[in-house]
Order: C-alpha cells, then structure tokens, then sequence
C-alpha cells in the first residue's frame, strides 16, 4: 500500500509545476490530490500507521481560523473563502507529504517528482525564448519568476542527489552523471527567466551546494573560506557567460530606483516602483486595521486607494510578509511567521546536534533552501503557493526524522 501511495505521490507532486497552471488541466491535479487523500487514509487504515501531526501543521490550523475571523472586515467575502479553500487543500498537502516522507524515512518521493517537473519544463521554456522569441520564458508554470523560483529548486535537487546516496541505493548510478548538464541548463534557464530573485537564487543554490560539499574539510574557518572563493568565481564566471541584457537592464532599473531615494514622478513604469508603491499601500492599509487586516485575498481591493502611485494595479502586494500583515493583520502576521520560526528551530536544533556526515550535506543544502524561499518571499506572495509548501513538507519531514533518529 506505501508504494501505492508513493506512486500517487509521485503524480501529484510532479503534476503541481506542470500543468496545474493550465486551467483545463488542473482538474486532474485536483483529482489527483483527492485521490492522494484517499489512498492515504486506506494506508492508515489497512496497514495501521500513524499519523505524525507536526506542530508546524497545527500552527498552520490556527493561523487558518485567523484568516477566517479577517473575513469580518473583509470588502469581498467571497475573495476570501475561495483563498481559504485554496489554503485548506495546501494544509492538507502538506501534512500527507509530510508523513509520506516519514514512513519512507526520506524525502526521495517529493524531491524524485519535483525534479522530474524541472525536466519537463525545460525544455518548454527554451523552446518559448529561442524559437518563439518570448523575452522572458515563463515555461509550463505560465511565469517568468516562478519559472526562475522553479529551476533554482531544481538546482538544489540536483545538489542533494548528488551529495547524497539516493541514487546509489536505487541501483542507478549512471544517471547521477546524467544530471550534470541539469545544472547548467537550470541555471541558464533561470538567468532567461529574467527574475532577479532567481538570478540570486542560483547564487544561493552554488554557495549551498559548495559549502555541503566542504562538509568533511576540517575547520570551521577554511570551509567558509573555500565556500565564498570558489562560490564568488562561479557566480563571476556565470555572469559573463550568460551575459543577458534583460537581466542588465533590471538590474539596472533596481539600481536606479534605489539612487534617486524613490520613484521620481506619481506614475510609475518600472517594477521595483509599482512593488514600493504596494508595499507603502499594505504598511498603510496594516496601520488603518491593524488587528485583522482588510481581509485574507483583500489587498488588490484596497491598494488603488492606499497606494502613492497613480499608475499602482488591483494586484496582489509583490511581497509574502506586507501582503500578510496587510491582510490578516498583526494576529495574522505573528502566527504565520510562527510556521517560519518552528522550521527554523528544527534547522538550528539539527545543525547543532552535530548531525552524522553522510546526513549532514542534506540538511544543510535543506536549510538553504529555506532561507532562499524566506528571501524569496520579499519580492513575491508564495502563502497560497503549492511549490514552496512542498518543500516546507520535506524540510520539516527531514529535520524531523533526524531528530527522532538521534
């Protein structure tokens, strides 16, 4: 029945970054997913296994019950149900991959599946920028930046089958060679995605893999030495071989922004702009209801009127933590962000276990994952994002087990 289940897993995983962004399509991830809990409750039932309700999930519980009470004040109610459905299924999600990867004693399911996705999408997206001359590929996930969040992942993967022995358990070790131009594709394909975070995120992903890497060398000091060297040459390297003017030219614009101390007129043209102006429209919207927000999904209905900019959209705030405090107010905020703080209890508490060696690379590749979703979180509103959510369930999973194991 686990092998049934892990099958079901597989598909519902994999479907997530790839045709769940297909509104014909996502029928069949929905199905998937009830049939997912389905299969996970006959699992329970007929082979008599336990439920691990990790409290990461019971923080999630109550911070659900918070949004529903942000419904009071909320303008459209209706925008705020249809999230909570949205956030339901997440919750669910995440406590069924959570226990999947317990019973398997590894996250090999989730992260095998989320991997198969990047593959898929690959090619897509080459396809869109080289063939059909779209600036910035957005591939199966119908978005240039979580096209970008996507292959920085898939980076990662990559990094924890390679300094891991999942391959080598599952007799299949020549595919652990095959996956080496996987890194350079995933990169290449994010630095076309044109999304700053990600263009950061591979950087992050080659300073995780190197300092994994560098776990067995002895001394604290020479490690992170080694670590930032050859990280800053690979980053250099990186950068003048896939020299992309948009991603110059965003920069660029970033850089401007922030030298002339704001937006020079009340319209605003460019990104870094419109995502200031949103954020000064959620701080003020938090500082008019400042206990329960506007209401969970009201942002878009209230930031024309908060916003400094006359040329800001009906759109959501570009930034997980303003578009929370905004929205669910204070009660809201300091309970999601006490999701955040549990996993980064469990990544501190294992990390100072002195975790064995042949476990130690993946966690720490895991832990930077985390504070990559964290910093990704500044420039995009992931709460109601499957993607990130299935990486929570696997970090949480794997601390998890390393501590029952110690």
């Amino acid at each position: 029945m686990l092998n049934l289940l892990n099958l079901v897993a597989f598909l519902f995983v994999f479907s997530i970054p790839t045709i769940s962004f297909m509104p014909v399509f996502n029928n069949i991830v929905i199905l998937l997913g009830f049939i997912l809990g389905l299969v996970f409750l006959l699992v329970i039932f007929l082979s008599h296994r336990i439920i691990t309700v990790p409290r990461e999930f019971t923080i999630y519980i109550i911070w659900l019950f918070i949004c529903l009470a942000s419904a009071i004040v909320a303008d459209d109610l209706k925008l705020t149900l249809i999230k909570l459905l949205t956030l339901l299924q997440i919750g669910v999600m995440f406590l069924i991959l959570f226990n999947i990867c317990v019973w398997n004693k590894n996250i090999s399911v989730p992260l095998y599946a989320f991997l198969s996705a990047v593959i898929v999408n690959l090619p897509v997206a080459l396809y869109q920028y080289h063939t059909l001359g779209i600036e910035r590929p957005a591939g199966l996930v119908a978005n240039a930046n979580s096209l970008g969040l996507v292959m920085v992942l898939g980076l990662f993967s990559i990094s924890i089958f390679y300094l891991t022995n999942i391959l080598t358990q599952k007799n299949i070790r020549i595919f652990k060679y095959a996956l080496w131009p996987l890194l350079f594709l995933c990169s290449y394909t994010a630095f076309l995605s044109g999304s700053k975070k990600a263009i950061i995120g591979v950087a992050f992903a080659a300073l995780g893999f190197l300092y994994a890497h560098f776990q067995g060398v002895q001394g604290r000091f020479l490690k992170i030495i080694s670590t930032l060297i050859l990280g800053t040459i690979i980053l250099f390297l990186v950068l003048n071989i896939l020299n992309h003017s948009l991603v110059e030219h965003r920069f660029e614009e970033a850089l401007e922004f922030f030298k002339a101390r704001g937006y020079k007129s009340s319209v605003a043209y460019d990104s870094t702009s419109l995502r200031y102006a949103y954020a000064v429209a959620g701080l003020k919207m938090f500082q008019e209801k400042p206990i329960l927000g506007v209401g969970l999904n009201n942002f878009s209905k209230n930031v024309k009127k908060f916003s400094p900019l006359l040329g800001a959209h009906e759109t959501y705030a570009h930034n997980n933590y303003i578009e929370i405090l905004a929205c669910t107010g204070l009660m809201g905020f300091l309970t999601y962000l006490g999701i955040y703080m549990s996993i980064i209890f469990r990544i501190t508490r294992g990390l100072r276990n002195n975790i064995e060696t042949k476990g130690g690379k993946p966690h720490v590749l895991l832990m930077m994952v985390f504070v990559f979703l964290l910093f990704f979180d500044m420039a995009a509103v992931t709460y109601y994002e499957k993607i990130p959510w299935i990486w929570f369930s696997m970090i949480t999973a794997s601390y998890y087990q390393s501590s029952v194991i110690k």
